[in-house]
């Protein structure tokens, strides 16, 4: 990904470029990795939990998520893999994904009585979260790229760049 991305129609556009030519990244996509299982082998579709990602170079990996509880789609038999994700659900897959426990602390005012209340505090209180204002999590907002980055280096504890500075403390 050259860093250019925009949001175009229902998907994500990004222009690749190898020595300044323009370079298709579908084909790429189809045959790129998917998620390993702990055996060390490539995942496969073990089922068909949902009917909306049938032929999606990405079903393997959505199975995988489904299978270890990190998501369970927007409705029932549907994953809707064009829809952005919001600040709320993304924070609800970290919540899965890393088994964190509930806090009694709670960190914003507006997510009270929320499906995404425990998860946003839960986050927090780790280290990882943070809000978009004081004591708001703006649990509706989609995540830009930036904020998505900084969740996942908190996430899986990378070292700060050497290059670049944390924009959040």
């Amino acid at each position: 990904d050259s860093g250019n991305a925009e949001n175009v129609a229902h998907h994500l556009h990004f222009q690749m470029r190898l020595n300044d030519t323009p370079v298709n990244p579908y084909p790429h996509l189809l045959n790129a990795p998917r998620l390993l299982s702990p055996g060390g082998t490539y995942v496969t579709p073990t089922a068909n939990t949902f009917t909306d990602d049938d032929g999606n170079p990405h079903e393997a990996n959505i199975e995988k998520l489904y299978e270890n509880g990190i998501t369970i789609g927007c409705a029932p038999g549907r994953y809707c893999p064009l829809q952005t994700l919001s600040r709320g659900q993304i924070a609800l897959f970290i919540f899965r994904l890393l088994n964190l426990s509930p806090t009694t602390n709670d960190y914003y005012d507006d997510d009270n009585g929320s499906p995404y209340e425990v998860a946003a505090n839960a986050i927090t209180a780790s280290g990882i979260g943070f809000g978009c204002r004081e004591r708001n999590f703006c649990e509706d907002d989609a995540l830009p790229r930036e904020q998505m980055a900084e969740l996942l280096v908190r996430t899986f504890h990378l070292p700060a760049s050497s290059t670049d500075s944390a924009c959040w403390k």
